[in-house]
């Protein structure tokens, strides 16, 4: 199992490498230069300019009141130092990590003083602050006077369930407050829950939804409020825009009549095609590591189970119309599951057979056809199919309960997500939900492309991949 499991990380690092490209920016590996930053949507905040690790910077009078303080430590981060930090604050909230060394938290002035006393605490902590409650927004939500307002708020996460009853308290107070100065603007405003750690605030245009916003980020329980991310799949003549702006990620579809009659020119004239001839892959199958025993996980557009690379005659793909509490092992030979969260089948010249046939697609060897075998050719697929008929991609809004542990239950540790938005170098939402599953579940590996833009650093790697 060990062998496996380093065979799919090697897997998925080849694929995402060498189908989708590979992004290098020496500053984001330059840890000296990012062990005082802060980010926040895009944002830095430095912590070097004002050290500071003491609670003279919190004027409350009253002792109890709940605020979002962010703990800066010294890394590398550990689960013991997010042990240490939640032993001292004891607050019934959970710490959440964000990007550089630094996590988050709601408590009080009480709570924090008594967690400053613990020497253990003292040294893990370099630098302790409430931050403006502005730098909880998207750059992009100012313009939500002219635009309308529609914007998802992280909250943050909480031991009991008083977040599944936020969105009604929420949208009671803010058509409340609105309402006495503008009230048919008041009963535009909606607040819905999109799961237990997201809600959805939405309003008509008006100069008054900078008031709402401003409220938003105000509130003790909200983390993060950014507009929706526009999701688009983008293919090698165009782009074609689509809901809340993800994208898949390919240059040139290699499922594409053009780029088969690149391989069958190459075939023509004697040159080697197909993974399968490369010298790195045939010597991972001369060691065994070829996938057998592992299930890699995929989220994308749909898969042709009557392709070939993964069709089983003698049995039936394993359909899931809803979350599985259980997956029990499947019979067919290269499907372990298919989550139908969009629909149950790819398109034609599909960006997710490409993807899962690449990985896992497997045929005789006196199959002409064998040429083209995925790199783990023996691993079976946990596919969610997140493509629809008319082009567009339907995420599940909550990844954490919803998107992973389906995976998960599939048996697969390891994911191959090929989808992203077009919010370059920002650290979203969507960014936060992953770095959240992959901090609580340290044996999955959740591996997301970098983007179609280019070599020019962080700023062209789209949301999720800045996680």
């Amino acid at each position: 199992m060990v062998v496996g499991n380093i065979l799919t990380l090697l897997v998925a690092l080849i694929i995402l490498t060498s189908i989708f490209g590979s992004l290098h920016d020496a500053e984001l590996a330059n840890q000296k230069i990012h062990s005082s930053k802060i980010v926040l949507d895009g944002r830095v905040y430095d912590t070097s300019i004002e050290k500071r690790l003491n609670l003279t910077f919190v004027n409350d009078k009253d002792d109890n009141k709940q605020r979002q303080l962010y703990i800066h430590v010294h890394g590398p981060v550990s689960s013991q130092s997010k042990t240490i930090l939640e032993d001292g604050f004891k607050s019934k909230h959970k710490m959440q990590y964000i990007p550089h060394n630094t996590f988050t938290i709601l408590s009080s002035k009480k709570n924090s003083r008594t967690a400053l006393e613990s020497e253990e605490f003292r040294k893990l902590v370099k630098w302790i602050g409430v931050l403006n409650s502005n730098n909880k927004l998207d750059t992009d939500t100012k313009d939500c006077a002219t635009s309308g307002l529609s914007v998802n708020v992280l909250l943050v996460d909480s031991k009991d369930n008083m977040k599944q009853k936020v969105h009604k308290k929420w949208q009671n107070a803010l058509r409340q407050k609105l309402s006495l100065f503008d009230k048919e603007y008041s009963e535009t405003i909606k607040v819905t829950r999109v799961s237990n750690n997201k809600v959805k605030v939405t309003a008509a245009k008006s100069k008054h939804c900078k008031t709402v916003l401003k409220w938003l980020s105000k509130h003790a329980v909200s983390d993060v409020i950014q507009n929706s991310e526009n999701f688009e799949i983008a293919s090698f003549e165009k782009m074609i825009p689509l809901e809340d702006n993800i994208q898949v990620l390919s240059d040139l579809n290699p499922l594409s009549d053009a780029y088969k009659n690149i391989l069958i020119e190459s075939a023509h004239h004697g040159q080697p095609i197909g993974q399968p001839s490369l010298d790195d892959v045939q010597e991972m199958w001369r060691r065994g590591l070829d996938g057998s025993g592992e299930v890699i996980g995929v989220g994308d557009t749909g898969l042709d189970y009557n392709n070939c690379a993964v069709f089983d005659n003698s049995s039936q793909v394993p359909f899931y119309h809803k979350l599985p509490k259980i997956v029990p092992d499947s019979k067919h030979r290269k499907i372990q599951s298919y989550f139908c969260y969009a629909d149950d089948y790819d398109l034609k010249d599909g960006h997710g057979t490409h993807v899962a046939t690449s990985l896992v697609g497997n045929v005789d060897a006196q199959n002409p056809m064998s040429a083209f075998n995925g790199i783990a050719k023996n691993a079976k697929v946990a596919f969610l199919d997140i493509g629809t008929k008319r082009r567009t991609l339907k995420i599940p809004p909550d990844l954490v309960n919803v998107y992973f542990p389906f995976m998960e239950r599939s048996g697969a540790h390891i994911s191959s997500n090929s989808w992203g938005s077009r919010k370059y170098g920002q650290y979203t939402i969507t960014a936060h939900e992953v770095d959240r599953y992959s901090f609580s579940n340290k044996h999955h590996l959740a591996l997301f492309a970098a983007g179609n833009s280019g070599r020019s650093g962080s700023k062209t790697i789209v949301s999720p991949a800045t996680a």
